[in-house]
């Protein structure tokens, strides 16, 4: 830092005006390392797959939801990565659980713990682009209210385009599903082009770069 009345030579200026550009040029790698690995408002969103839920009743009145249900087993192009209640957890950890950001596993039954710690690391990787969640308030009621059972998916694209879940959306029935599912898809944006260099002593260079 300098002091209120010290005064630069014209090199000690180019030199810090080029130290602000190179910090500049690095904190611009380290956002996009942040966006790449999830930790950004500009992460991929996970959107609904399958139908919406639909409204129904339990046999006592109250008011419940049927989903789209989960992907069926025998589809050779989604295949489960692993599941688990996550009782008193929520809809939002098992997001977080799939996206490999979830740092609670101390915070479920202890029964469960350690599935979900396997879970986590299996999805850190990237591969859990599906995930389906238990709906609340579901039409079960041999389970308790907090019951949050969340089953982890590793998808092909072609799966994503034609949802082959378990629900009985697309039967006369209506759906019948206990779970919805959710996935992400896409790519994670590339990291940018640094920025360039300046050339020594304030010289910039015309036209375009050497090939």
């Amino acid at each position: 830092f300098l002091a209120p009345d010290q005064v630069l030579t014209r090199l000690e200026f180019q030199i810090v005006v080029r130290s602000a550009m190179a910090l500049d040029a690095v904190f611009a790698i380290l956002n996009a390392l942040m966006i790449m690995s999830g930790h950004s408002s500009h992460a991929l969103e996970w959107t609904p797959l399958g139908d919406d839920c639909e409204a129904s009743y339990t046999a006592s009145g109250s008011q419940c939801l049927k989903c789209a249900g989960i992907p069926k087993p025998s589809n050779p192009s989604c295949r489960m990565v692993g599941g688990l209640d996550l009782n008193p957890l929520g809809d939002e950890d098992c997001k977080s659980i799939a996206a490999g950001t979830f740092a609670s596993c101390d915070s479920v039954a202890a029964a469960n713990r350690e599935a979900c710690k396997g879970v986590v690391a299996a999805c850190s990787s990237g591969d859990c682009n599906v995930v389906s969640i238990w709906k609340s308030p579901s039409c079960h009621t041999d389970v308790s209210a907090a019951y949050k059972y969340c089953y982890f998916h590793s998808c092909q694209d072609s799966f994503l385009d034609s949802p082959d879940l378990d629900g009985h959306c697309d039967e006369a029935v209506g759906c019948q599903g206990t779970f919805y599912s959710l996935a992400r898809r896409g790519s994670l944006p590339t990291l940018p082009p640094p920025a360039p260099t300046p050339a020594p002593n304030g010289w910039k260079p015309l036209g375009d770069d050497c090939e």
